[in-house]
C-alpha cells in the first residue's frame, strides 16, 4: 500500500523589526527572510510605523532606553510570580507612576542558594500606546516588545559579562550584560569618541553602585560605530565585537513589554475578520429569510382581511350575547335563594353567640346587608363576625366587620357588613 507523505505547512514569515535609528527622532523597519533581510531609515516613528503596518509580517517593535526604567535587584528565592510580585512591591517605592499603569518584565540572571539575581524592566503602558498610535489607527499592534539594547546582547548560554554600545536617536546607550540579561544601562551625553571616552569611568562607577558587574571580558559595539574601539580597548582592554543590529534579535528569554491591551486588540481583530469572513453567506442566509418572512407576512395579511370580514359579519350577533350576560349577571342576586333577606336573616339568627348579643338594626340594599347590635363583650361581636363567614351558607360573600365599640355601660357595639359583589 502506498503511503502519502503530507506536505508540512509552509514556514511563518519572519516578523519585521521596528526599531530606533542612529539619528535624532529616526527610525528603523527591517523586513525580509533570515539572512537576506533589508533595513530603510524613516525620519520619525510615524512614518516607519504607516510603512510597517502595510506589511504583512508580524511586527515586533524595539523601544528606546528612554521609553523604559531598568533595575537590578537581588530578591529571595521563589516561585517566578512570587518574584514578580517582590519586585513591583519595590519598584512601587521609586516610580513616579502606578505600578498598574506599567507593563514590568523581569527576566532572571542567576540564581543562588535562598537567593535570586534578577533585572527588571518598566515600560508606562501610556508611553507604549503613544509610541505605537500610527500601527493602532491602522489594527496593526504589534506582537512583541522589547527593549533595543536587548539585541546587543551575546548567546545567554555565554556565562560571561559584555559592555554594550550601540547607538540611538542620535546618542550612544551603554549596557551592561549579564549571562544575556541586561542589568544595567544608561545614555551617554553625547555621541562623539571624546564624549564617550570621559563618561566610561562615571558609568561604570554607577554599574557598581547599581550591583551590576564591571569586570567585562567583551566589548560590543553597533557596527555603525567603529570609530569607538580604540576608545573602548585603551579605557578596558578586552575583545571588542562588532553588532549588525539589523540582523540581530534578543536573547529567547528577553522580557517581553507588549501591554494586554495589544493582545486583546488583536484578539478583537481576529473575531472580526472571522465575521467579515462568514457575512457573505450570513447575508445571502439572511435574503432568503427575509423572502420567506415577506410571503409570511402576505398570508398573515390575507387571513387578518378574512377574519376582519368574519368579526364584521358576527358582530351584531356578539353584542347581543354580551347584553343578554350583561342582563343576567344583573339579575343573578335576584336569582340565588342564598340572598333572599329572609334567608340571610336566618343565617345571622343561628350564628349568634350568646343570647345577650342583641341585633339592634339590620338593613339591605341590592348589593350589600348592613347588620348593627350590641355585645356584653367585643370578643362575643368578633365571635359573629367569625361564625358567619363559616357558615357554607354564607360562602361566596365578603364579610367587613368595624372593631367593636365599648359603650359607656360596658358592653360592645358592633356593626357588620355584608357583601355580595364576590357572590
Amino acid at each position: 500500500m502506498e503511503r502519502k507523505l503530507k506536505t508540512p505547512p509552509p514556514p511563518a514569515p519572519t516578523p519585521c523589526a521596528l526599531a530606533p535609528g542612529a539619528s535624532a527622532g529616526a527610525w528603523t523597519l527591517t523586513a525580509g527572510p533570515t539572512g537576506a533581510r533589508t533595513t530603510a531609515e524613516y525620519s520619525s516613528l510615524e512614518e516607519a510605523a504607516v510603512a510597517a503596518a502595510d506589511r504583512a509580517e508580524e511586527i515586533v517593535l524595539f523601544v528606546p532606553l528612554e521609553w523604559v526604567m531598568l533595575q537590578r535587584m537581588q530578591l529571595p528565592a521563589a516561585s517566578s510570580d512570587e518574584r514578580l510580585e517582590m519586585a513591583q512591591l519595590q519598584l512601587e517605592k521609586v516610580l513616579p507612576y502606578s505600578i498598574d499603569a506599567a507593563v514590568t518584565g523581569l527576566e532572571v540572571i542567576r540564581e543562588n542558594e535562598g537567593a535570586s539575581d534578577v533585572a527588571v524592566i518598566v515600560a508606562p503602558v501610556d508611553r507604549l500606546l503613544e509610541g505605537a498610535r500610527p500601527l493602532a489607527d491602522r489594527s496593526r499592534w504589534p506582537g512583541k516588545v522589547f527593549l533595543n539594547l536587548a539585541r546587543a546582547c551575546p548567546d545567554s548560554t555565554r556565562d560571561e559579562n559584555s559592555l554594550l554600545a550601540i547607538e540611538e536617536h542620535g546618542r550612544v546607550v551603554v549596557g551592561i550584560c549579564e549571562r544575556g540579561v541586561i542589568s544595567f544601562a544608561q545614555p551617554l551625553g553625547g555621541n562623539s569618541a571624546a564624549t564617550i571616552r570621559s563618561e566610561i569611568g562615571p558609568i561604570l562607577m554607577g554599574a557598581e553602585l547599581a550591583s551590576a558587574p564591571t569586570n567585562v571580558q567583551t566589548v560590543r559595539i553597533d557596527a555603525r560605530r567603529r570609530d569607538l574601539e580604540p576608545v573602548f580597548m585603551a579605557e578596558l582592554g578586552v575583545p571588542v565585537e562588532w553588532i549588525d543590529l539589523d540582523q540581530a534579535t534578543p536573547t529567547p528569554g528577553a522580557a517581553d513589554l507588549q501591554p494586554p491591551q495589544w493582545k486583546n486588540q488583536r484578539d478583537r481583530a481576529g473575531r472580526v475578520d472571522r465575521v467579515k469572513h462568514t457575512a457573505v453567506l450570513a447575508a445571502a442566509v439572511y435574503a432568503g429569510i427575509l423572502v420567506l418572512g415577506v410571503l409570511f407576512i402576505a398570508f398573515l395579511k390575507m387571513r387578518v382581511s378574512s377574519l376582519d370580514a368574519s368579526i364584521a359579519t358576527n358582530a351584531p350577533r356578539v353584542t347581543e350575547i354580551q347584553a343578554s350576560m350583561k342582563r343576567w349577571n344583573a339579575l343573578a342576586p335576584a336569582l340565588d335563594r342564598r340572598l333572599y333577606l329572609i334567608e340571610v336573616l336566618h343565617n345571622i339568627c343561628e350564628s349568634i353567640p350568646s343570647t345577650d348579643l342583641r341585633i339592634t338594626s339590620y338593613d339591605q340594599s341590592p348589593r350589600e346587608i348592613l347588620v348593627q347590635g350590641e355585645a356584653p363583650s367585643a370578643s362575643l361581636a368578633t365571635d359573629l363576625n367569625e361564625k358567619l363567614k363559616a357558615r357554607p351558607e354564607l360562602a361566596g360573600l365578603r364579610f367587613s366587620a368595624e372593631p367593636p365599640q365599648i359603650l359607656a355601660n360596658g358592653r360592645a357595639r358592633f356593626r357588620i357588613s355584608i357583601s355580595f359583589g364576590g357572590a
